[in-house]
């Protein structure tokens, strides 16, 4: 990897990893506005400010957590997970314990999940991890990763998973089908990660690659140039037609705050197909100090995308001050990029035991109705008139949840601890919705 590379990546990390009480910014009053599900539908017909555009063994440890307040949903909520109050906290050790230091510069992170099954690459080491529901087992790597370091796994809208690595001065992607990995391909890579290189695998099992800006595809002779998108992707993925699609930034003379594009499979060019505008959170921005922000996690994700087309958003998740309170956070969805309900979150202290959040870090979304994500939280730092004092933090699993009248809201499912405010975790969901947490400390499962 480029020394310019790390160190752009070193100034990522520590302005989000390990972000300072100076990242909790904003001097506006609150309006003390609900903490309820509070829903701003708008008609896809209404006039807007812009243009649309068509074309071991874990031990579990209950921890009671009071439901929230919601209102009714008119969604098919039937399908959610009960807001019961019941979690899953486990500390349990594992196989083979994580030297989290490892992935200082390990932008991805080792996580490989599906279903449930948990895979972590061990770096350093030539092997993995396989971890299940409270058991796991290590093993070396398969032969097709050639002593890859750096491995970084990708799953696609298309259902497929791509994993990256770095074999020698060469980035290297293969095709992993459950079971077995695919011969790896040489990528026009120079380095890994999302700012410079991530993979993507359309259902017929063929690979797609973003180099920078541009993008490829594994065609009869390799991997061929398909140029650049229209917008520097805040994330891309493949659907199961076969089709490009980019979050990226919106045209702001147009009111857009995001701009949703797609690649048609053997389209010779990219057509938008929706955009996020500023009329759409008109209604709910007014209650978020210092107005309205997309968030992301790490990687540049901004939210979710579902095999059902629909679009899940969430607004930056930020503590106020030093660590005084929380941000008010949004939650958007879409079904198709044009339409948008903003829903209020209930305060996030509610649902990380009165703590104040960072960011979040991990998005996954089933279908329109169906969504987690995963918070990053701690106790309020100290300050002893002399230095400041940073607690450990903690990962919280959050899922839109229904309760026995059939209202909807939201809730947490699982936490599990960041030991030490330097500690380097991972997070992230199977195709299931299945959510991994990972430190030294152990590995929780939870769906």
């Amino acid at each position: 990897m480029s020394s310019s590379y790390l160190r752009i990546l070193a100034a990522l990390l520590a302005a989000s990893a390990l972000a300072p009480l100076a990242a909790c910014s904003g001097t506006s009053a609150t309006d003390g506005s609900s903490e309820d599900e509070l829903r701003h539908k708008k008609d896809a017909g209404a006039k807007d400010s812009g243009p649309r555009d068509s074309g071991g063994q874990d031990a579990a440890m209950p921890d009671a957590t009071s439901n929230d307040a919601a209102t009714p949903d008119a969604g098919p909520a039937a399908a959610l997970p009960a807001c019961d109050g019941s979690e899953t906290v486990t500390y349990g050790p594992m196989a083979t314990p994580v030297d989290a230091t490892r992935y200082g510069t390990y932008e991805i992170g080792p996580l490989m999940l599906g279903a449930d099954h948990a895979h972590v690459f061990l770096e350093g080491t030539g092997m993995w991890m396989d971890a299940q529901r409270g058991s796991a087992r290590t093993q070396l790597l398969p032969a097709s990763l050639g002593g890859g370091t750096e491995l970084a796994a990708y799953r696609s809208l298309s259902g497929r998973t791509g994993v990256a690595f770095i074999a020698g001065a060469k980035v290297m992607a293969a095709v992993y089908d459950g079971v077995t990995f695919g011969a790896a391909i040489e990528t026009p890579c120079t380095s890994l990660g999302s700012l410079a290189c991530d993979v993507r695998v359309a259902a017929d099992g063929h690979v797609w690659v973003r180099a920078s800006s541009n993008f490829y595809e594994q065609g009869a002779t390799g991997l061929e140039n398909r140029g650049g998108g229209p917008v520097g992707p805040s994330q891309w993925d493949v659907t199961a037609a076969g089709d490009v699609i980019v979050l990226g930034p919106g045209d702001t003379q147009s009111g857009e705050l995001l701009a949703i594009w797609r690649l048609a499979r053997g389209a010779g060019g990219w057509s938008k197909t929706g955009a996020l505008l500023s009329s759409d959170v008109a209604a709910v921005a007014p209650s978020i100090e210092g107005g309205f922000q997309l968030g992301s996690n790490e990687l540049g994700a901004v939210g979710a995308l579902a095999q059902d087309g629909s679009i899940h958003l969430f607004s930056d998740a930020r503590c106020i001050g030093q660590g005084d309170r929380n941000k008010t956070q949004v939650y958007l969805r879409s079904r198709d990029g044009h339409a948008w309900e903003a829903i209020t979150l209930p305060d996030a202290g509610s649902l990380t035991d009165a703590q104040v959040t960072w960011r979040n870090t991990a998005f996954w979304a089933a279908d329109y109705d169906g969504v987690r994500y995963v918070a990053m939280s701690s106790p309020k730092p100290t300050f002893d008139g002399f230095n400041w004092s940073y607690p450990d933090r903690q990962y919280n699993v959050v899922a839109r949840c229904r309760a026995d009248d059939g209202s909807v809201s939201f809730a947490r499912i699982a936490k599990s601890r960041l030991p030490g405010w330097t500690e380097r975790g991972f997070s992230g969901f199977s195709e299931t919705g299945q959510a991994t947490l990972l430190s030294r400390s152990g590995l929780t499962q939870a769906l």
